[in-house]
């Protein structure tokens, strides 16, 4: 029995010891506000989801700069987060002025990771666009503000996007981001933000818009045409074109359809690529490097712009200005360039060209002309030598 008793004693002893321990470490990871931290990152609970945030810091800069004061970093976003979702998120901090989500290709923002793993994402954000741009009608293409038609080529009508939550794309897993507020104080309140009990849904209130749309399509009794100002900011999203990305089975189902598009948008493309293609071909003048169109052409062939001035090219003598005109070094060539030769020679009376070798261009021209020197004045030398002799024997020779 007192073997018993002491074995119990010394267990509750154990559980007491071990109790402390774990209430030390909880107090060791709770922040100064009160709130868990790991490594640094404040522990933002949103449901079933956690997310770690921190101040952003850039590696190798010792102090902070003013966008970092006011960028969080946020890690471990699900992997269909979007701008909205993040937005709301933040929304009592204060405005955001961007979100910029980790995107696999090296970027130019980098992010202090020591506290987290090996393989986190630390660099190479990219900003997701918030809303879908819409497609111009055929009706405003290659008209300027004076209502004049430009002279360019027809526009290529784009295939419709193969991926049906365009541009709000699934990310890849251990998704961060950076949130740039407006202002350092809002990055420090998000900081602060208390836990909630539900992951924020983004998209309500295009989802009600569209139930209302419906509503209001099937009861709407005014006249074709009249239409009715939106009434929030989820029903003009909705006329902007936006719409709630799909997820589950709804997405693949969108998917496959996306992958396969109609006749009519093929051949819209189709039609588009060949008339820009055929447009090209029709006017090669412009496709000049420099970018101005050609408007004529003078009298030596050189091309001219519409205030009669020539248009240089880059380019080697005899390259695209071959058929007339002056090059970037200012250098005639063509026809023009070969009838004023002709002119030149017929006046100074010299009609044959001249043929100059290169001279002392290799080794062996130096080697042979140096021997040659030395052959001429060996036999210099031995003629004079033979003109002292004979001067000598004449007894005409007085050295003195």
């Amino acid at each position: 029995m007192a073997r018993s008793k002491s074995k119990t004693a010394s267990r509750a002893e154990d559980e007491a010891r071990n109790s402390s321990a774990s209430h030390t470490v909880s107090k060791k990871n709770k922040g100064a506000a009160g709130f868990a931290t790991v490594s640094g990152f404040r522990v933002l609970r949103l449901g079933s989801q956690v997310l770690y945030i921190r101040i952003h810091q850039e590696k190798g800069r010792v102090e902070a700069t003013t966008s970092q004061t006011r960028t969080l970093f946020v890690v471990n976003l699900p992997t269909d987060t979007t701008d909205r979702h993040v937005r709301a998120i933040f929304a009592k901090a204060g405005p955001i002025e961007v979100v910029q989500f980790w995107n696999q290709s090296p970027g130019s923002v980098s992010e202090d990771e020591d506290g987290m793993d090996a393989g986190g994402p630390d660099e190479g954000f990219q900003e997701q666009a918030g809303s879908s741009t819409s497609a111009a009608t055929s009706s405003n293409v290659g008209k300027h503000r004076g209502g004049k038609k430009s002279s360019g080529p027809p526009a290529i009508v784009p295939l419709p996007p193969s991926d049906p939550r365009h541009p709000h794309r699934l990310h890849g897993t251990s998704v961060s981001a950076h949130v740039t507020f407006l202002d350092a104080s809002c990055a420090q309140r998000a900081l602060s933000l208390p836990d909630s009990t539900s992951w924020p849904d983004a998209w309500a209130d295009i989802r009600n818009a569209q139930s209302a749309a419906a509503l209001a399509a099937m009861e709407d009794s005014r006249p074709h045409g009249q239409k009715k100002r939106p009434g929030s900011a989820g029903q003009a999203a909705l006329e902007a074109g936006q719409s709630v990305p799909p997820l589950g089975l709804e997405y693949f189902v969108s998917r496959y359809r996306a992958q396969r598009p109609t006749p009519d948008a093929i051949t819209k493309h189709v039609d588009s690529v060949i008339a820009h293609y055929t447009w090209v071909k029709e006017h090669p003048q412009a496709k000049d490097k420099g970018g101005v169109p050609v408007a004529s052409y003078g009298p030596d062939g050189e091309m001219l712009d519409e205030d009669g001035f020539t248009i240089v090219q880059r380019g080697g003598r005899f390259g695209r200005t071959a058929e007339g005109g002056a090059d970037a070094s200012g250098f005639k060539s063509g026809p023009a360039a070969r009838g004023s030769t002709v002119r030149e020679n017929g006046a100074s009376g010299s009609g044959k060209k001249k043929s100059k070798e290169l001279e002392d261009f290799y080794r062996f021209q130096i080697r042979e002309k140096k021997r040659e020197q030395l052959a001429s004045l060996r036999e210099q030398f031995e003629k004079d030598k033979q003109k002292v002799e004979k001067l000598k024997n004449s007894r005409r020779f007085n050295p003195y």
